[in-house]
C-alpha cells in the first residue's frame, strides 16, 4: 500500500529548517524531525537540488516540487508591465524567495525603486510571514544608511511584493577593493554601517544576518554611502505574538560565516549582540580580505586585533555590550585614543592619552561654537614660517621661541589632563576615566597657578578649553578663559598674528551665542581686517570671518545680502580649494538653511548632502555639529511633507545630543523645540506639548526669560496648544512669545514673530474676540509678507491658517 504524501507545508517546513542548518547537521537533524524514510527522502532530494541550483545564502526554488501547477519557475514579469504605482524596466537578481526587479513608481512621486517579489509556490504562512516582517520592519526604520520600504500589496493571491529604495551598488568587501581604500577609509565607512545597525537597534530590530553582501555601497557628492539591505530574517527586540511564524522552533537563520554561536545553536533570546558578532567579522573581512579564522589576523594593529576579538567573544556578556560601544572603539582608533578593549594597564593609556594631547594641543581639535578650531600650533608655524621667509635673520630665533611655547602647552595639558589616568581615583566617570568636563573645570582652575609667568602660554591653553566649553554648549563658562586669551594676545607684542585674529572671532562667535550681535559683528570685523593686513594675507581666517559676518546677516533676517555672500564665499573656496572641507562644509549648510527660506528646498537639501559627508568624516556622527545637520535636514523633510521622515530623524539625533551633552545642553534644547514642532506636523500635539513645556522651562535657564530662544519654543508651545483644543493657553503661550521679542528685536522681523501673531489671532477667534483676532492677523500677514513674499509657502500656509474656517 502506497503511503500518503506529505502535506506540502510539512515539507517547506522541513526543508527551510534543515537549509538553516550547517551541511554536516542536516542529516542527522533530518533523522530526528522526519516521521519517515519517504518524507526524509523527499527533503533530501528538495536540498539536493538547493545544493546543484542556488547558494546557501538564498533557498531554492521548491514550488515546482511541492506544487506543479505554479508558473515556471524561471518566469520573469516583462519590462513595462505595471504593479500597481510600480512599473518593471528589469530583472535585477532571482534568489529562492523570489525576484527582485528594477521598477519606476509612476505615482505623485516619481522615483526608482526595488521591487520584491515572493515566489508563488513560497508564499505559505511561514514565508508570507517572514515576507511582511522584513516590509514592517523595514517601514519603521529612517536612517541614510537602510534601504527604504516606499510601499507593499498583492500581485496576486498569496502573493506579495514591497518597493524599497533602489540601491546602486557594490557589495561592501567588494566596495573597498575596487576602490582600493585605505585603513583609515575602511574604518570610516564601517562607522556609518554601525549607525545604520544602531538605528535598527533603537527602532527594536536586530538584522541577524549582517554580511558584506547585505551592506552595499555607492558613491553620493564623491563620498561612500554604505545602506543596509535584506532584513528578512530580522527579529523583532519586543515581544510579538507573530514573532514565532517568522522562524521555526530551533531554527538557524542567517549566513553560517556570520553567525553568532547564540544563533547557531538556535536560542530563542538571541539579543543586539549577535549583531555585533556580524560586525566584528564584517569589520576583519574589509580590513583583511578574510574572515578570522581560529585567530585575529596577527597582521592587524593591535588596537584593531583587540577590537575584533572582544567584538566576536563566543560568550555574548564578553562582547561590546552594543554596536554604539563599538563604533565607538573604532572611533578611537582614528583618534589615536585608548580603546575599551584594550588592556587595562596603564602605562597603555598613558602612552595613548600623550600621543592624543600632543595632536590636540598641535592642531587644537577641540571645537570653537560652530566650527572645528584649526591648528594652534601649526598655525603659529604657518605665521613663522612666512615671517622666516620674509625676515631670514629672525627666523632661527621665532622657530625656537614659538617651538617652546607649544612645548609648554603641552607640557601643561599633559600634566593637568593625564592627572586623570590612574586607576585609584573617585572622581571619574562611568567607564573610569575622568570626565572631559571634570579635566576642563580642573584645567581652568590650574592655569593662573601654573602658568601666571607665561602669557602666551596660558592664552593659548585658554583658547583651548573656552573651544571646548563652547563645543559642549557651555557658553557661560567659556567667557572668562576667552576674554582673557582675547586680551593677553591683544596686547602682547610678540603674538601671532593667527592667533590673535582666531581669538578676535572665537570671541566673536561667543558673543553672538551669547545674544549680541552688534559686539560679535565688531569682532568679526576686527578678525576681517587683521586677516588682510597679514603679508601675504591670511585667507583661512579671512574667509572664516566673511562666513560669520554673513551668518549674522541671516540671523538678522537679512536674507538676500546673506545668501549673495554664501554663494560668493563659497565659490572662492571651491575654486582655491578647502583643506579638510571644513569652511566648505560650514558655507553649505549656511547657504542651504537660507535657500530653505525660499523654498529652493532640492539645492538646499543637495547641499545638506553633501555637508553631512564631509563632517562626518571630520567629526564624527556624535559630534553636535553633526548632529544639528541632521536637525536641518529634519526640517527640511518637514516643510516638504515628509513629516514622519523627519520625526525620526530628529527622535535619533535627539538621543544621540543627550547622551553627548545632557538634555539641558543648548544643542539638545534646540533638537526638543523641533522635536515638538515636528509632533505637531505629525498630528501629535499633546506629545509636542510634552516635550516644549519642560524645554520652555530649560530655556528660562539656560538662555535667560526674556532670550530669542526661549520665545521660539512659546511660539511652538502655542501652536501645539492651539492644535490640542486649549485655545486661551495658546493664546497666553503666544503673547509672551510676542512680549520678549518685541522686547529685543527692535525694528528687525523674525518669523517667529510672525508665526506667534497668527497663533494668537487664531486663539482670539476660537475664543470670540473677533476684533483682536482681525487686528493681530492682518499684522502677521504684513510680517510674513515682508519676510517671505507672496509667492514663499510659508507666507500662503499663514494666509491659509488665517483664512480657513475654524472647524473648533
Amino acid at each position: 500500500m502506497m503511503e500518503p504524501e506529505p502535506p506540502a507545508d510539512r515539507l517547506r517546513q522541513l526543508f527551510l529548517a534543515a537549509l538553516e542548518r550547517p551541511p554536516d547537521d542536516r542529516e542527522p537533524f533530518l533523522a530526528g524531525a522526519c516521521d519517515d524514510a519517504s518524507e526524509r527522502g523527499r527533503v533530501a532530494r528538495l536540498l539536493d537540488r538547493h545544493l546543484r541550483d542556488g547558494p546557501l545564502d538564498h533557498p531554492p526554488t521548491i514550488d515546482a516540487a511541492l506544487d506543479p501547477g505554479t508558473y515556471p519557475a524561471d518566469a520573469d514579469l516583462p519590462a513595462g508591465t505595471l504593479i500597481d504605482d510600480f512599473e518593471i524596466l528589469e530583472l535585477i537578481g532571482r534568489g529562492g524567495m523570489g525576484a527582485v526587479y528594477r521598477a519606476t513608481q509612476v505615482g505623485p512621486l516619481r522615483r526608482t525603486v526595488a521591487l520584491k517579489i515572493v515566489r508563488p509556490g513560497l508564499a505559505g504562512p511561514e514565508m508570507t510571514a517572514r515576507f511582511e516582517a522584513e516590509r514592517e520592519v523595514l517601514a519603521r526604520m529612517q536612517s541614510p544608511y537602510i534601504a527604504q520600504v516606499y510601499g507593499a500589496g498583492l500581485l496576486g493571491p498569496g502573493q506579495p511584493y514591497f518597493a524599497m529604495e533602489f540601491v546602486p551598488g557594490a557589495p561592501l568587501d567588494a566596495y573597498c577593493r575596487t576602490h582600493d581604500l585605505s585603513r583609515e577609509e575602511r574604518l570610516r565607512l564601517f562607522l556609518r554601517v554601525c549607525e545604520g545597525v544602531r538605528h535598527a537597534h533603537q527602532r527594536g530590530v536586530i538584522h541577524r544576518d549582517l554580511k558584506p553582501n547585505n551592506i552595499l555601497v555607492g558613491d553620493e557628492a564623491g563620498e561612500p554611502r554604505p545602506r543596509i539591505i535584506d532584513f528578512g530574517v530580522a527579529k523583532l527586540l519586543e515581544p510579538d505574538a507573530d514573532q514565532a511564524a517568522w522562524t521555526l522552533p530551533g531554527a538557524r537563520v542567517g549566513t553560517p560565516t556570520y553567525m553568532s554561536p547564540e544563533q547557531r545553536a538556535g536560542d530563542a533570546d538571541i539579543d543586539t549582540r549577535t549583531d555585533v558578532w556580524a560586525l566584528g567579522i564584517v569589520l576583519h573581512e574589509i580590513l583583511t580580505g578574510a574572515a578570522p579564522g581560529p585567530a585575529v589576523d596577527e597582521t592587524l594593529p593591535r588596537e584593531l586585533r583587540w577590537i575584533v576579538e572582544r567584538a566576536t567573544q563566543p560568550d555574548r556578556e564578553e562582547r561590546y555590550a552594543s554596536v554604539e560601544d563599538l563604533r565607538a572603539d573604532v572611533a578611537r582608533v582614528l583618534a589615536h585614543e585608548p580603546v575599551t578593549a584594550a588592556p587595562r594597564g596603564v602605562a597603555y593609556r598613558v602612552r595613548k592619552f600623550v600621543r592624543r594631547n600632543r595632536l590636540l594641543v598641535g592642531t587644537a581639535a577641540l571645537l570653537a561654537v560652530g566650527l572645528v578650531a584649526s591648528t594652534i600650533v601649526s598655525v603659529r608655524s604657518s605665521w613663522v614660517a612666512d615671517r622666516a621667509r620674509a625676515r631670514a635673520e629672525r627666523a632661527a630665533e621665532t622657530a625656537e621661541r614659538e617651538g617652546a611655547r607649544a612645548a609648554a602647552v603641552q607640557d601643561f595639558l599633559s600634566r593637568v589632563l593625564i592627572a586623570g589616568i590612574p586607576e585609584e581615583r573617585s572622581n571619574v566617570g562611568s567607564d573610569g576615566e575622568p570626565t572631559l568636563q571634570q579635566a576642563l573645570d580642573y584645567a581652568a582652575r590650574e592655569i593662573d597657578k601654573q602658568l601666571a609667568t607665561q602669557p602666551l602660554v596660558r592664552a593659548d591653553v585658554q583658547l583651548v578649553i573656552a573651544a571646548a566649553y563652547a563645543s559642549r554648549g557651555k557658553f557661560q563658562e567659556a567667557q572668562q578663559p576667552l576674554a582673557s586669551a582675547y586680551a593677553t594676545l591683544r596686547s602682547e607684542p610678540d603674538a601671532p598674528p593667527p592667533l590673535v585674529i582666531r581669538s578676535a572671532w572665537q570671541l566673536g562667535d561667543l558673543r553672538a551665542a551669547l545674544g549680541e550681535p552688534n559686539r560679535a559683528i565688531e569682532l568679526y570685523r576686527e578678525a576681517l581686517s587683521l586677516a588682510a593686513d597679514q603679508d601675504p594675507p591670511d585667507e583661512e581666517n579671512a574667509s572664516t570671518a566673511r562666513l560669520k559676518l554673513a551668518q549674522l546677516r541671516m540671523n538678522r533676517a537679512e536674507y538676500r545680502e546673506a545668501e549673495r555672500e554664501f554663494r560668493e564665499l563659497l565659490r572662492g573656496l571651491e575654486a582655491h580649494g578647502d583643506p579638510g572641507g571644513r569652511l566648505v562644509s560650514d558655507t553649505q549648510v549656511s547657504l542651504a538653511k537660507v535657500l530653505f527660506l525660499f523654498a529652493q528646498y532640492t539645492e538646499a537639501e543637495s547641499l545638506l548632502t553633501r555637508a553631512q559627508i564631509t563632517r562626518e568624516a571630520l567629526l564624527g556622527a556624535d559630534h553636535p555639529l553633526t548632529i544639528q545637520l541632521s536637525q536641518t535636514l529634519a526640517a527640511l523633510c518637514r516643510q516638504t511633507g515628509r513629516a514622519q521622515e523627519a520625526l525620526a530623524l530628529l527622535q535619533d539625533a535627539w538621543e544621540r545630543q543627550t547622551r553627548v551633552s545632557g538634555a539641558e545642553s543648548i544643542y539638545s534644547l534646540r533638537l526638543a523645540r523641533d522635536l515638538g514642532r515636528t509632533y505637531i506636523s505629525c498630528g501629535e500635539p499633546e506629545r509636542a506639548i510634552q516635550v516644549l513645556v519642560p524645554c520652555a522651562e530649560a530655556e528660562g535657564r539656560l538662555s535667560g526669560p526674556n532670550s530669542e530662544a526661549r520665545a521660539k519654543v512659546l511660539e511652538g508651545l502655542a501652536h501645539a496648544q492651539l492644535e490640542a483644543g486649549r485655545p486661551e493657553d495658546a493664546r497666553r503661550s503666544a503673547a509672551e512669545s510676542i512680549a520678549i521679542l518685541d522686547e529685543i528685536l527692535a525694528d528687525r522681523l523674525l518669523p517667529t514673530r510672525a508665526f506667534a501673531l497668527r497663533t494668537q489671532a487664531l486663539a482670539d477667534r476660537r475664543l470670540g474676540r473677533e476684533r483682536e483676532g482681525q487686528a493681530l492677523a492682518a499684522a502677521a500677514v504684513e510680517e510674513a509678507r515682508a519676510l517671505f513674499g507672496e509667492d514663499h509657502p510659508s507666507y500662503q500656509a499663514l494666509v491659509a491658517a488665517l483664512e480657513a474656517p475654524d472647524d473648533h
